[in-house]
């Protein structure tokens, strides 16, 4: 009695076929070393404008490498960029109204809110970073004399 399983050389075929099928469907995959000639490019929710524009640090001198977020004011599409060495930026946003803010370190400027961005246009703005509170840098007020 011969104990070995019997091969179904259809069932082999399938296997061949579905494998065959997944190397022609999935993408090329780089070797290794080497870069990949595909991207992946996402695409964005809807309309979008530029905003460009400088920060400023609280010396009024430009903020170099500081972050620059900007969002639709409902709190969605966030998006990020860094400023080059003279503080300018350049970043892509959804159109509408967007709230923006640029950071250094542990400072921050405030949110400023509702900047309207234009679909296909560009729109320029000024950030300035503030002084945190707590840094010992804030304006001292004089103390008060008292009356006798």
């Amino acid at each position: 009695m011969d104990c070995a399983p019997k091969r179904n050389p259809r069932a082999r075929f399938r296997r061949a076929a579905a494998l065959a099928l997944a190397f022609v469907l999935l993408p090329p995959v780089a070797a290794f070393g080497q870069k990949s000639t595909t991207t992946q490019r996402k695409t964005a929710p809807g309309p979008t404008g530029k905003l460009s524009g400088q920060v400023l640090d609280a010396d009024g001198k430009p903020a170099v490498k500081a972050s620059v977020y900007c969002q639709s004011s409902d709190g969605r599409s966030p998006r990020a960029t860094k400023t080059d060495a003279q503080g300018h930026f350049r970043l892509t946003c959804p159109s509408g109204p967007v709230d923006v803010r640029a950071t250094t370190g542990e400072t921050s400027s405030e949110w400023i809110r509702n900047v309207r961005i234009r679909t296909g246009e560009t729109t320029s703005l000024t950030i300035r970073i503030s002084v945190p509170p707590d840094s010992g840098q804030e304006k001292k007020e004089k103390p008060e004399t008292q009356r006798n």
